[in-house]
Protein backbone atom coordinates (compact mmCIF):
# COMPACT_ATOMS: atom_id res chain seq x y z
CA UNK A 1 0.00 0.00 0.00
CA UNK A 2 1.20 3.25 -1.28
CA UNK A 3 2.03 6.34 1.18
CA UNK A 4 -1.33 8.69 2.09
CA UNK A 5 -1.19 12.21 1.93
CA UNK A 6 -2.84 13.93 4.67
CA UNK A 7 -6.60 13.91 3.85
CA UNK A 8 -6.63 10.09 3.62
CA UNK A 9 -4.25 9.85 6.53
CA UNK A 10 -7.41 11.96 8.53
CA UNK A 11 -10.01 9.87 6.93
CA UNK A 12 -8.66 6.64 7.37
CA UNK A 13 -8.18 6.86 10.84
CA UNK A 14 -11.24 8.73 11.69
CA UNK A 15 -12.88 5.64 9.84
CA UNK A 16 -10.98 2.84 12.01
CA UNK A 17 -12.04 4.95 15.25
CA UNK A 18 -15.40 5.68 14.37
CA UNK A 19 -16.83 2.96 12.09
CA UNK A 20 -16.56 4.67 9.07
CA UNK A 21 -20.34 6.66 10.21
CA UNK A 22 -20.79 10.00 9.03
CA UNK A 23 -20.15 12.73 11.58
CA UNK A 24 -19.60 10.33 14.09
CA UNK A 25 -16.00 11.94 15.32
CA UNK A 26 -16.93 14.76 17.35
CA UNK A 27 -16.21 17.94 16.26
CA UNK A 28 -13.78 18.92 19.52
CA UNK A 29 -11.66 15.66 18.12
CA UNK A 30 -11.15 17.14 14.67
CA UNK A 31 -7.74 19.51 15.00
CA UNK A 32 -6.07 16.59 17.52
CA UNK A 33 -6.90 14.13 15.33
CA UNK A 34 -5.95 15.43 12.19
CA UNK A 35 -2.76 16.40 13.85
CA UNK A 36 -2.46 12.82 15.20
CA UNK A 37 -2.74 11.67 11.51
CA UNK A 38 -0.36 13.90 9.70
CA UNK A 39 2.32 12.72 12.59
CA UNK A 40 1.83 9.27 10.61
CA UNK A 41 3.55 10.65 7.67
CA UNK A 42 1.27 8.72 5.79
CA UNK A 43 1.90 5.30 6.69
CA UNK A 44 -0.88 3.11 6.77
CA UNK A 45 0.29 0.69 9.35
CA UNK A 46 0.88 3.82 11.83
CA UNK A 47 -2.23 4.83 11.26
CA UNK A 48 -4.47 1.81 11.64
CA UNK A 49 -2.18 1.18 14.91
CA UNK A 50 -2.70 4.64 16.21
CA UNK A 51 -6.75 4.26 15.27
CA UNK A 52 -6.64 0.54 17.53
CA UNK A 53 -5.15 2.12 20.59
CA UNK A 54 -7.48 5.26 20.22
CA UNK A 55 -10.46 3.18 19.52
CA UNK A 56 -9.79 1.46 23.13
CA UNK A 57 -8.72 4.74 24.73
CA UNK A 58 -11.07 7.55 26.25
CA UNK A 59 -12.10 9.77 23.80
CA UNK A 60 -12.00 13.59 24.47
CA UNK A 61 -10.05 16.28 23.23
CA UNK A 62 -7.56 16.33 26.37
CA UNK A 63 -6.50 12.57 25.83
CA UNK A 64 -6.69 13.10 21.73
CA UNK A 65 -4.17 16.85 22.42
CA UNK A 66 -1.47 14.46 24.60
CA UNK A 67 -1.21 12.24 21.70
CA UNK A 68 -1.08 14.59 19.83
CA UNK A 69 2.37 15.92 21.33
CA UNK A 70 4.16 13.00 21.47
CA UNK A 71 6.93 11.79 19.86
CA UNK A 72 6.38 8.27 17.64
CA UNK A 73 8.65 6.45 19.21
CA UNK A 74 6.79 7.81 23.31
CA UNK A 75 3.63 6.21 21.40
CA UNK A 76 4.75 2.65 20.12
CA UNK A 77 7.14 2.27 22.93
CA UNK A 78 3.65 2.64 25.61
CA UNK A 79 1.70 -0.02 23.07
CA UNK A 80 3.36 -3.31 22.80
CA UNK A 81 0.46 -4.30 20.53
CA UNK A 82 1.25 -1.32 18.14
CA UNK A 83 4.96 -2.29 18.15
CA UNK A 84 4.39 -5.78 17.19
CA UNK A 85 2.29 -4.47 14.18
CA UNK A 86 5.26 -2.18 13.08
CA UNK A 87 7.66 -5.14 13.37
CA UNK A 88 5.88 -7.26 11.47
CA UNK A 89 6.54 -5.39 8.24
CA UNK A 90 9.96 -5.97 9.54
CA UNK A 91 10.18 -9.88 10.02
CA UNK A 92 8.10 -10.50 6.99
CA UNK A 93 11.25 -8.97 5.16
CA UNK A 94 13.67 -11.09 3.05
CA UNK A 95 16.86 -11.86 4.86
CA UNK A 96 19.24 -10.09 2.41
CA UNK A 97 17.21 -6.52 3.48
CA UNK A 98 16.91 -7.01 6.95
CA UNK A 99 20.94 -5.50 7.55
CA UNK A 100 20.37 -2.57 5.26
CA UNK A 101 16.94 -1.75 6.48
CA UNK A 102 18.85 -1.48 9.84
CA UNK A 103 22.07 0.26 8.47
CA UNK A 104 19.28 3.62 7.68
CA UNK A 105 18.76 4.23 11.28
CA UNK A 106 22.31 4.74 11.64
CA UNK A 107 21.41 7.92 9.84
CA UNK A 108 20.03 11.02 12.28
CA UNK A 109 16.32 10.97 12.40
CA UNK A 110 14.21 12.66 9.43
CA UNK A 111 17.64 12.63 7.38
CA UNK A 112 17.18 12.81 3.92
CA UNK A 113 19.76 10.48 2.50
CA UNK A 114 20.69 10.61 -1.18
CA UNK A 115 20.12 7.08 -2.70
CA UNK A 116 23.18 6.66 -4.57
CA UNK A 117 25.40 7.18 -1.53
CA UNK A 118 22.89 4.97 1.08
CA UNK A 119 23.37 2.39 -1.94
CA UNK A 120 27.21 2.66 -2.43
CA UNK A 121 27.44 2.07 1.41
CA UNK A 122 26.07 -0.80 1.81
CA UNK A 123 28.31 -2.52 -1.15
CA UNK A 124 31.36 -0.87 0.73
CA UNK A 125 30.01 -2.29 4.02
CA UNK A 126 29.52 -6.01 2.37
CA UNK A 127 25.74 -6.05 3.72
CA UNK A 128 24.71 -7.24 -0.10
CA UNK A 129 26.08 -9.77 -2.54
CA UNK A 130 24.84 -9.96 -5.91
CA UNK A 131 23.98 -13.53 -6.71
CA UNK A 132 23.40 -12.47 -10.48
CA UNK A 133 25.83 -10.96 -12.92
CA UNK A 134 24.44 -7.35 -12.66
CA UNK A 135 26.68 -4.54 -10.83
CA UNK A 136 26.12 -4.72 -7.40
CA UNK A 137 25.47 -0.81 -7.37
CA UNK A 138 22.36 -1.84 -9.45
CA UNK A 139 21.56 -4.60 -6.98
CA UNK A 140 21.34 -2.54 -4.48
CA UNK A 141 19.18 0.23 -6.21
CA UNK A 142 16.70 -2.70 -6.57
CA UNK A 143 17.04 -3.61 -2.95
CA UNK A 144 16.39 -0.17 -1.72
CA UNK A 145 13.51 0.33 -4.83
CA UNK A 146 11.96 -2.96 -3.07
CA UNK A 147 11.96 -1.41 0.84
CA UNK A 148 10.28 1.86 -0.67
CA UNK A 149 7.58 -0.51 -2.17
CA UNK A 150 7.15 -2.07 1.56
CA UNK A 151 6.21 1.16 2.63
CA UNK A 152 8.92 1.25 5.57
CA UNK A 153 11.68 3.29 3.79
CA UNK A 154 10.00 6.62 2.28
CA UNK A 155 11.02 7.88 -0.59
CA UNK A 156 11.51 11.88 -0.90
CA UNK A 157 12.37 12.72 -4.35
CA UNK A 158 12.34 10.77 -7.64
CA UNK A 159 12.88 11.30 -11.07
CA UNK A 160 11.48 9.60 -14.27
CA UNK A 161 13.41 8.52 -17.50
CA UNK A 162 12.24 5.42 -18.94
CA UNK A 163 11.30 4.23 -15.43
CA UNK A 164 11.25 5.97 -11.96
CA UNK A 165 14.48 6.33 -9.94
CA UNK A 166 14.64 7.12 -6.27
CA UNK A 167 16.77 10.18 -5.25
CA UNK A 168 16.79 10.49 -1.65
CA UNK A 169 14.66 8.54 0.65
CA UNK A 170 14.98 8.30 4.07
CA UNK A 171 13.59 5.96 7.49
CA UNK A 172 9.66 6.71 8.86
CA UNK A 173 9.79 7.76 12.24
CA UNK A 174 7.91 5.45 13.30
CA UNK A 175 10.10 2.56 12.59
CA UNK A 176 13.18 4.38 14.91
CA UNK A 177 12.06 2.77 18.04
CA UNK A 178 11.78 -0.98 15.88
CA UNK A 179 14.75 -0.48 14.96
CA UNK A 180 17.10 0.51 17.43
CA UNK A 181 15.42 -2.40 19.20
CA UNK A 182 16.40 -5.04 16.94
CA UNK A 183 19.97 -2.96 16.45
CA UNK A 184 20.31 -3.87 20.08
CA UNK A 185 20.38 -7.24 19.26
CA UNK A 186 22.20 -7.42 15.96
CA UNK A 187 24.60 -5.14 17.47
CA UNK A 188 24.66 -3.85 13.61
CA UNK A 189 26.51 -0.11 14.58
CA UNK A 190 26.67 2.57 17.52
CA UNK A 191 25.64 6.20 17.98
CA UNK A 192 28.39 8.10 19.73
CA UNK A 193 26.67 10.28 21.90
CA UNK A 194 28.67 12.34 24.91
CA UNK A 195 28.07 9.56 27.47
CA UNK A 196 26.27 6.03 27.56
CA UNK A 197 29.51 4.62 25.37
CA UNK A 198 30.14 1.98 27.30
CA UNK A 199 31.37 -1.84 26.61
CA UNK A 200 31.63 -0.70 22.94
CA UNK A 201 35.18 -2.32 22.27
CA UNK A 202 33.96 -4.81 20.45
CA UNK A 203 31.22 -2.50 18.18
CA UNK A 204 32.41 -2.42 14.72
CA UNK A 205 30.49 0.62 13.18
CA UNK A 206 30.19 3.84 14.75
CA UNK A 207 27.97 6.57 13.89
CA UNK A 208 28.72 10.36 14.95
CA UNK A 209 25.41 12.48 14.60
CA UNK A 210 27.11 16.00 15.57
CA UNK A 211 30.75 16.48 14.56
CA UNK A 212 31.40 18.58 17.46
CA UNK A 213 31.29 15.33 19.53
CA UNK A 214 35.24 14.93 18.43
CA UNK A 215 36.03 18.15 20.40
CA UNK A 216 35.21 16.61 24.21
CA UNK A 217 38.16 14.79 25.36
CA UNK A 218 36.53 11.70 26.41
CA UNK A 219 34.82 11.23 22.94
CA UNK A 220 37.74 11.00 21.40
CA UNK A 221 39.58 8.72 23.89
CA UNK A 222 36.82 6.56 23.44
CA UNK A 223 37.55 6.62 19.14
CA UNK A 224 41.17 5.98 20.03
CA UNK A 225 40.55 3.03 21.93
CA UNK A 226 37.92 1.27 19.49
CA UNK A 227 40.64 -0.14 16.89
CA UNK A 228 38.96 -2.94 16.13
CA UNK A 229 36.15 -0.57 14.22
CA UNK A 230 35.14 -1.12 10.47
CA UNK A 231 33.15 1.96 9.77
CA UNK A 232 32.94 5.36 10.91
CA UNK A 233 30.06 7.60 10.04
CA UNK A 234 30.06 11.44 10.55
CA UNK A 235 26.59 13.36 10.27
CA UNK A 236 25.35 16.61 11.17
CA UNK A 237 26.04 20.18 9.74
CA UNK A 238 29.39 20.95 7.67
CA UNK A 239 31.52 22.61 9.67
CA UNK A 240 33.92 25.33 8.50
CA UNK A 241 36.65 25.05 11.41
CA UNK A 242 38.79 21.85 11.36
CA UNK A 243 37.18 19.26 13.79
CA UNK A 244 40.16 17.37 15.75
CA UNK A 245 39.62 13.71 14.81
CA UNK A 246 42.65 11.03 15.07
CA UNK A 247 42.47 8.46 12.74
CA UNK A 248 45.72 6.68 12.87
CA UNK A 249 44.10 4.25 15.23
CA UNK A 250 41.66 2.81 12.55
CA UNK A 251 43.91 0.46 11.18
CA UNK A 252 40.73 -2.01 9.99
CA UNK A 253 38.39 0.93 9.21
CA UNK A 254 37.12 -0.16 5.55
CA UNK A 255 34.48 2.85 5.69
CA UNK A 256 35.05 6.37 6.49
CA UNK A 257 32.37 8.70 5.89
CA UNK A 258 33.59 12.51 6.63
CA UNK A 259 31.62 14.66 4.10
CA UNK A 260 30.55 17.15 6.56
CA UNK A 261 34.01 17.44 7.93
CA UNK A 262 36.43 20.06 6.48
CA UNK A 263 40.24 19.37 6.27
CA UNK A 264 42.38 22.26 5.97
CA UNK A 265 45.01 20.01 4.87
CA UNK A 266 44.74 16.37 3.10
CA UNK A 267 44.59 14.04 6.26
CA UNK A 268 47.68 11.77 5.59
CA UNK A 269 46.97 9.39 8.43
CA UNK A 270 44.26 8.07 5.77
CA UNK A 271 47.00 6.69 3.63
CA UNK A 272 47.56 3.87 6.13
CA UNK A 273 44.13 2.74 6.35
CA UNK A 274 44.50 -0.04 3.89
CA UNK A 275 41.42 -2.04 4.22
CA UNK A 276 39.45 1.33 3.48
CA UNK A 277 36.50 0.81 0.66
CA UNK A 278 34.79 3.98 0.89
CA UNK A 279 36.59 6.96 1.63
CA UNK A 280 34.53 10.41 1.84
CA UNK A 281 35.51 13.71 3.13
CA UNK A 282 35.80 17.67 2.38
CA UNK A 283 38.74 19.18 1.24
CA UNK A 284 40.19 22.01 -0.98
CA UNK A 285 43.58 21.21 -2.02
CA UNK A 286 45.47 18.79 -4.58
CA UNK A 287 45.21 14.72 -3.86
CA UNK A 288 48.40 13.59 -3.44
CA UNK A 289 50.22 10.43 -5.01
CA UNK A 290 50.38 8.51 -1.92
CA UNK A 291 46.46 8.19 -2.19
CA UNK A 292 47.36 5.67 -4.14
CA UNK A 293 48.31 3.40 -1.52
CA UNK A 294 44.49 2.49 -1.04
CA UNK A 295 44.31 -0.45 -3.17
CA UNK A 296 41.25 -1.70 -1.66
CA UNK A 297 39.55 1.62 -2.08
CA UNK A 298 36.46 1.08 -4.13
CA UNK A 299 34.39 4.64 -3.67
CA UNK A 300 36.10 8.02 -3.35
CA UNK A 301 34.43 11.23 -2.94
CA UNK A 302 36.28 14.68 -2.32
CA UNK A 303 33.93 17.37 -2.20
CA UNK A 304 35.16 21.45 -1.69
CA UNK A 305 34.32 23.65 1.10
CA UNK A 306 33.35 26.26 -0.53
CA UNK A 307 30.92 26.14 -3.75
CA UNK A 308 31.11 29.63 -4.86
CA UNK A 309 34.73 29.11 -5.07
CA UNK A 310 35.56 29.27 -9.17
CA UNK A 311 36.09 26.18 -10.56
CA UNK A 312 38.24 27.33 -13.51
CA UNK A 313 41.05 29.16 -11.29
CA UNK A 314 40.96 26.16 -8.79
CA UNK A 315 40.82 23.59 -10.68
CA UNK A 316 44.08 20.81 -10.62
CA UNK A 317 44.54 17.04 -12.47
CA UNK A 318 44.06 13.99 -10.23
CA UNK A 319 47.75 12.14 -9.31
CA UNK A 320 48.24 10.19 -12.56
CA UNK A 321 48.59 7.04 -9.62
CA UNK A 322 45.30 7.44 -9.42
CA UNK A 323 45.38 4.92 -12.50
CA UNK A 324 46.74 2.13 -10.15
CA UNK A 325 43.28 2.20 -8.00
CA UNK A 326 42.10 -1.35 -9.87
CA UNK A 327 39.54 -1.82 -7.64
CA UNK A 328 37.95 1.50 -8.22
CA UNK A 329 33.97 1.73 -8.88
CA UNK A 330 33.18 5.15 -8.16
CA UNK A 331 35.31 8.65 -8.60
CA UNK A 332 33.88 11.83 -7.35
CA UNK A 333 36.24 14.35 -6.45
CA UNK A 334 35.13 17.65 -6.89
CA UNK A 335 37.34 20.52 -9.20
CA UNK A 336 39.93 18.21 -10.46
CA UNK A 337 40.37 16.69 -13.24
CA UNK A 338 41.20 13.01 -14.71
CA UNK A 339 44.34 12.61 -16.55
CA UNK A 340 45.24 10.35 -19.11
CA UNK A 341 46.80 7.36 -18.18
CA UNK A 342 50.06 6.70 -20.01
CA UNK A 343 50.77 3.92 -22.40
CA UNK A 344 51.94 1.81 -19.67
CA UNK A 345 48.86 1.97 -17.07
CA UNK A 346 46.17 -0.40 -17.47
CA UNK A 347 42.76 1.49 -17.69
CA UNK A 348 39.80 1.14 -14.41
CA UNK A 349 38.00 -1.78 -15.09
CA UNK A 350 35.29 -1.13 -12.32
CA UNK A 351 35.14 2.31 -13.01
Amino acid sequence: MRFLNKEESWHILRDKVFGGEENSCPPQLHKAGKEIAVKCQGLPLMIIALAKHLSQAEKTAEYWEKVAEKEYWDIIAADEEMFKVLALSYHNLPQHLKPCFLYIASFPLDYEIRASKLTRLWCAEGLLESTTSQKLEHYAAKCLDQLCKENIVKQCEFRFSSFAIIKTCKLHPAFLHLCMRENGKDKLFHVVNSSGNQGIESQRRFCIHNNILFGIKGVRELMASVSKARSLLCFGPHHSYPVPICLGSFNLLRVLDALTMRFYGFPNEVTILVKLRYLAFTYNGKLPASISKLQNLEYLIVHQYLSIISFEAHRWYLPIEIWNMQQLRHLEVIGSDLPKPSSDIACLPNL
